[in-house]
């Protein structure tokens, strides 16, 4: 039970806070308050919690690990959602197929399917996210999950239920037909595979990303998209052109892969949204390429 002045009588079994900093849930470590923090304990919560977003005309959003995200400096007017209770971080493994709830975390799924000697997650390696967000996103290093997902249980903003099998599913790049659900959990699909091979390809994986990116410094992961129709990555593009190092207050180009943007202290939301627009103008004034975001902004 949580009251307060401004929004009285909420039931939710789970947690519930006032203008959380969303800097503290963002790999960004940046952006201002969301207006309210809901994190409910099971399905059953969820669709409280969504229930009160429709009664008090609220917009509501969930958030996995944070990844692939900006906020403004603003923040969030509205609830946000992330499922971070037990009931929405269970793996199960049947044979070889991996059930788990859309608030698990990649690496613990990753490293659940190696101990069985299960394959073909290796390509969500180093990924900082949840399984939620990963299908969402279509997210994959070599390989995109869409090729693992059996179904998909989501619910609908009015809390209703059901199970999409894979033949309605429809993926693309960074991108699924699912925007407008809420993923409860998935049913992935894996192939039997020595436990070393699992775990020599992931660290293999690992290793080269290690080596690539800037993983100890505050990201989002890529900023842009790769462009469509060429064989030219959006990372080499704006390296070509001279963009890495180039700092705009407490955002900078990074100096290890140029489609990734890093944060700094003192660093805002508003610091980072200008060096995107620079960059893209930028990129299109010298090569007449058009980068279109990879990170969400809202």
């Amino acid at each position: 039970m949580y009251r307060n002045k401004d929004m009285k009588n909420i039931d939710i079994d789970g947690t519930v806070k006032e203008y959380e900093p969303l800097a503290r849930h963002t790999t960004f470590k940046i952006g201002g308050p969301a207006r309210y923090w809901m994190e409910p304990k099971d399905e059953d919560a969820l669709k409280e919690a969504l229930g009160i977003a429709r009664k008090r005309k609220l917009p509501f959003m969930v958030l996995g690990w944070g990844s692939n995200v900006l906020f403004t400096d603003k923040g969030y007017k509205g609830i946000i959602i992330r499922l971070a209770g037990p009931a929405f971080n269970k793996i199960e493994v049947k044979g070889t197929s991996v059930t788990a709830g859309a608030g698990a975390l990649l690496a613990r799924l990753i490293s659940t399917s190696c101990r069985f000697g299960l394959g073909g997650v290796e390509g969500l390696a180093g990924i900082p996210g949840t399984l939620g967000g990963a299908i969402r996103m279509n997210a994959g290093n070599k390989t995109d999950v869409a090729g693992l997902v059996k179904s998909v249980r989501v619910m609908d903003k009015n809390g209703s239920i059901k199970t999409i099998g894979q033949k309605d599913l429809a993926f693309g790049y960074r991108s699924s037909n699912l925007g407008g659900y809420i993923i409860l959990g998935a049913t992935l699909k894996l192939k039997r595979s020595a436990k070393k091979d699992v775990a020599a390809l992931c660290a293999e994986i690992m290793h080269k990303k290690i080596s690539a990116q800037p993983l100890n410094k505050p990201s989002a992961g890529c900023v842009f998209k790769n462009p469509t129709g060429g064989n030219m990555s959006a990372g080499r593009l704006i390296d070509e052109c001279g963009l890495k190092g180039t700092r705009i207050g407490g955002a900078e180009v990074s100096k290890k892969h140029a489609n990734f943007i890093v944060t700094k202290k003192g660093a805002t939301a508003r610091d980072v949204l200008r060096l995107m627009a620079f960059v893209k103008l930028e990129v299109k004034k010298m090569t007449g390429v058009r980068l279109c975001e990879e990170v969400v902004v809202i």
